[in-house]
């Protein structure tokens, strides 16, 4: 996926090989962003979470896609699961 705005600007800001590993990029943008979450979402906000009527499937799978990155350590099955119950 493509980053945006803020994302996009701080990914770009980076110094040339200063980044060794996956981990170290997750923890670095993890210290940087944390901040900017609005609050964890649960398991139950994305079992909860439908398609609204004038919604194109397109669509509510990026808005699903945005919640399921805010639930820490959601379990596969459960994201699947919610994702059927649309």
């Amino acid at each position: 996926m493509a980053v945006e705005d803020i994302a996009h600007y701080w990914y770009t800001s980076l110094n040339p090989l200063s980044v060794h590993s996956w981990q170290q990029l997750k923890a670095e943008r993890l210290s940087t962003f944390q901040s900017y979450q609005l609050g964890a979402k649960t398991t139950r906000d994305l079992q909860n979470y439908i398609q609204r009527d004038d919604e194109p499937l397109s669509e509510y799978l990026e808005r699903f896609i945005q919640i399921k990155a805010q639930v820490p350590n959601i379990l596969e099955s459960i994201v699947i699961g919610a994702s059927i119950e649309v």
